[in-house]
Formats: C-alpha cells, structure tokens, sequence
C-alpha cells in the first residue's frame, strides 16, 4: 500500500516478490482537491488499521482542514471511509495503536501525531464509566423493523431522584456509559419454572444511541434513549466516486458494505454470488450507500438484466419497501 500524494493505492505481490498486481485504490484521486500522505497500517481487534492524513487546501471545497484518517479492514481488500481524528489536527504523519504498558493488565489505545498524543482504555464491564445494567430502570422500550430502513429502539428510563444523571456522559469534561454513539444491548427473555422464578434471556439486537432526552416534570424524571442499530451506517453518502470492473456479485456487496463501515457481512453461498459480474460499476459521489446495495443484491436475483442494473446502480432510485412497519411495545 503506498500513496503518491493525492492516491492510496493497493498491490499484492507473490512470495518472492518478481510479481505484483494492482488492486482497486482504497481511495481514487480527487482531481488533487484533498492530499493524503504517510500512510501506515497496524493489526488490532481482529482488523487491520490504516491511517493517513488528509489535507485540503479548500481550493475546490472550501474548507481548510489537515486531519489524520482511520480507515479499517478485515481482508486488506475492502476498506472502510474511515473517520477523522478532529481533535488532533497534524500535517504529517499518524500513529494508531493498541498495546499492554508494562506492569499493567489492561490494554490501552494510543494516538500520535507530532503535535499531540491521545490515549483511551479499551472496553471492559468492571469499568463503571464504560459500563452500566439498565434493566432495573426500564419502565418501556418501543421496537421498530421497517424494510429500508435502519431498526429503532426507544427506551424510557427512570431517572427518579437523578439517579442516572451522573451516568449520562458530557464530552470534554465526563466519560460515562450513556453517550452519544455508545452501544444499547438488547437483551429479551421469560421467566421459567414452577413458580417462574428462573429468568432466560437472549441478546436479540445491539444498538447505537443517537439521541439522548431528559424529559423532567413535577411527577416525572425521565431519560428517553433513541437508539439505531448499525444498518443506519448505510445511509451515509460515498465521500468520492469509485468505479469497478468485472467483480463478482459478493465482491461488489461486500466492498459497498465495508465502504459505509459494516466490515462483517454473511452472505449466501450461492453460484450467482460468484458469478454474477458486471463489466463496469460506478458508486458515484455524495450518493447515499443503501440503494447502492439495494440495486446490486436486486440485480443479483435476476441476471438476465445484471449489467444494466450494476452498471448505473448508483444512480438508481432504491427498492420501494411494502408500506407499514413492525412495531414492538413491551413494559417489563
């Protein structure tokens, strides 16, 4: 991987290095508006790590910035957009990593640029300002499944006496376990047994909270979570056009998945997930990642009409959905 300024590009090479083959560019040029240089990848949590920095000078965009850029992958294959590091502003080169300081148990994130370090713990239960049991404080939760769409969650908390307040996270000041973008684990069950006193539980969704509301009354102290689950990730816009030639049906939604960030996808076995290809694809800029999935999974059940749909599925409007939608109320 390598980059030659304004390009990240992608090679493979045999064992003794005498060939190399050129894959599809992690990120294609973009007529020189935005600068990407020093390029480094690392191995933690089960993904490979790319950071870089980006720089736009505003010639064409308007806006000056120059920001290191994480972008992940399970395969080194299809990578992610990635996310910005806004709080470390830097020109050169970024570091990203994840290590064990000495005499100590507990792994740790690390940060670095020139002009700065960051560090953050990873993620463990026995850490109250990461972790936190709500099930006690639940008075209702509203479910909701509607095709082409990301799955809702609403949650009504009881906040009597403020108990939860100081739960609630305030950036730059306090780190807690209800913040913006934090997950909400879902977990639903029976109480079994004669008398039904044993509780069984699954985990059935996980969700990440995207609105928090303190609703406050004189007979009522409430928190109201809102809450999407990773689906939401595919109504991001593609950041820059990307075009592709000759790619298996699974190659093409396994790359568009990972572009919007959902790295681990299943898919089917099936013979038209290996053989369905289309001669050219083009994921157009600003355009929105779920019709592009929805275009390309469509055209993968009718091959007689593959390459049209494939060939301009950016710019195809998304599948109509049945109107109505599954809605699930429950109290505990």
């Amino acid at each position: 991987m390598y980059s030659d300024g304004y390009e990240l590009h992608l090679v493979t090479t045999n064992s003794s290095g005498t060939i190399w083959t050129a894959l599809p560019d992690i990120a294609p040029a973009t007529s020189t508006a935005i600068g990407r240089i020093s390029p480094r990848i690392y191995f933690f949590d089960n993904l490979y790590q790319l950071s870089c920095v980006e720089a736009d000078a505003g010639f064409l965009t308007g806006s000056v910035y120059s920001y290191p850029r994480v972008r992940q992958s399970q395969d080194l294959v299809h990578w992610s957009g990635g996310y910005i590091l806004h709080d470390m502003p830097c020109t050169y080169g970024a570091a990203i990593l994840k290590c064990t300081p000495p005499s100590t148990s507990r792994a740790c994130y690390i940060a670095a640029c020139m002009p700065s370090i960051r560090l953050g713990t990873d993620f463990q239960t026995s850490d109250s300002t990461q972790y936190i049991d709500l099930s006690a404080r639940v008075l209702e939760y509203v479910r909701t499944d509607e095709i082409g769409k990301p799955s809702k969650l609403t949650v009504v908390l009881d906040n009597a006496g403020s108990s939860l307040t100081s739960s609630v996270a305030t950036y730059g000041s306090t780190y807690q376990p209800i913040g913006l973008n934090t997950s909400l684990v879902l977990g639903e069950g029976y109480r079994t047994g004669a008398p039904p006193t044993t509780v069984e539980m699954v985990t059935v969704a996980k969700y990440h909270i995207r609105q928090i509301v303190f609703e406050r009354a004189p007979s009522k102290n409430q928190i109201r979570l809102e809450a999407e689950d990773l689906s939401r990730l595919l109504d991001q816009r593609n950041r820059y056009q990307v075009t592709y030639a000759s790619q298996p049906l699974s190659w093409m939604i396994t790359e568009i998945c990972a572009r919007a960030g959902l790295l681990s996808v299943s898919l089917p076995s099936t013979a038209q997930m290996s053989t369905v290809s289309s001669p050219l694809s083009c994921m157009r800029a600003s355009a929105i990642v779920r019709p592009s999935t929805n275009c390309a999974v469509l055209a993968g059940s009718n091959t007689s009409w593959t390459r049209m749909r494939l060939c301009n599925f950016a710019n195809s409007h998304p599948l109509t959905p049945p109107s109505g939608a599954i809605r699930q109320k429950s109290r505990p």
